[in-house]
């Protein structure tokens, strides 16, 4: 995958508690936040969950808006007729 392509999902922070005895989190005081990409599993039927490490935090918010950009423009091209966009346009956005 280029850096280019988009990625389908959404990106969550959350706080997780361990659940090692004595730990803060034990008493309400969770770790985090950390950073999740969710996207439904077509095979599986379900929602799925990655932790993303901080170091690529950036990396997928870039390539999610990518891909929502990419779900917008082919909202609009439908629109007005696909067959009238340029050929490399639309393999970009088809492309997945």
């Amino acid at each position: 995958m280029t850096p280019f392509e988009g990625l389908h999902g959404s990106l969550q922070e959350q706080w997780v508690k361990c659940g090692k005895p004595g730990c803060k989190c034990s008493r309400g005081e969770l770790h985090g936040p950390y950073t999740y990409w969710f996207v439904w599993d077509y095979k599986r039927e379900c929602v799925t969950k990655e932790y993303v490490k901080k170091a690529d935090v950036a990396s997928y918010r870039e390539r999610v808006r990518i891909y929502q950009i990419g779900q917008q423009l082919q909202k609009q091209f439908n629109a007005i007729g696909w067959w009238q966009c340029p050929p490399e346009l639309m393999q970009w956005i088809f492309q997945r």
